[in-house]
């Protein structure tokens, strides 16, 4: 108590920061004593790793989309190079496009439910039995991947080493392409983690999500 008779400020200023974190419908624990539920991570900070998880996740399927155009761009390059009397190789750069394009665009199409999924055995199960194999397929394919991720920069590295060149006429370093498939494969290590972290929070995973919203509109309209 200070000389007025007030409660002197400076030693509680240290709960408030705890107080502030127990939720309204508790009573705040006693002086001295400490509760672990308190310390509870704040929603934001979860909503903030979602978006930024999706956001990586589009950032990556826009880059495939815009390997898929440049692979009808060198294609048509080759054509009015013929035209005019001009060599163009679309083989070499349409066939490093489409490893780009396929690598880069797994993870956005493994959260968009847009991989072909066989559920003809998960189909007869109980639903805790499928959710096990589920976590168990996801936590199989992040290991997997993970393990390609190793192996591919271990041969990047080696292509770098030895300047390794693609045998067409650009002669292009293969360190350059193997790196967007290394690139697309972490990607898709990190939305299998996601998915497992989903699974185990009992939450629908991406990959589980519907991916026919054309085939619905069809048969709405019949």
């Amino acid at each position: 108590m200070g000389s007025h008779g007030q409660p002197r400020s400076q030693g509680r200023a240290r709960d408030l920061p705890v107080r502030a974190l127990i939720p309204s419908d508790q009573a705040a624990p006693a002086p001295g004593t400490c509760r672990a539920r308190v310390f509870h991570v704040p929603l934001r900070e979860s909503t903030h790793m979602r978006r930024s998880l999706d956001l990586l996740y589009k950032v990556s399927g826009g880059i495939a989309a815009f390997f898929l155009m440049m692979i009808a761009l060198t294609i048509v390059a080759q054509i009015i190079g013929r035209l005019i009397g001009v060599t163009i190789d679309s083989t070499e750069s349409g066939g490093f496009f489409l490893a780009g394009t396929s690598f880069m665009g797994m993870a956005y199409t493994l959260k968009t439910g847009g991989h072909i999924r066989v559920s003809l055995l998960l189909s007869r199960l109980k639903p805790g039995l499928a959710r096990a194999a589920d976590v168990l397929g996801c936590a199989f394919a992040a290991f997997g991947c993970a393990y390609l991720c190793w192996q591919t920069w271990d041969m990047i590295h080696d292509s770098w080493r030895f300047g390794d060149l693609s045998p067409g006429l650009m002669a292009i370093p293969f360190w350059i392409p193997q790196s967007v498939m290394l690139a697309g494969l972490m990607v898709l290590t990190i939305a299998f983690l996601d998915d497992l972290a989903l699974l185990l929070r009992g939450r629908m995973p991406g990959f589980a999500a519907p991916h026919e919203p054309a085939l619905d509109d069809i048969e709405q309209g019949e």
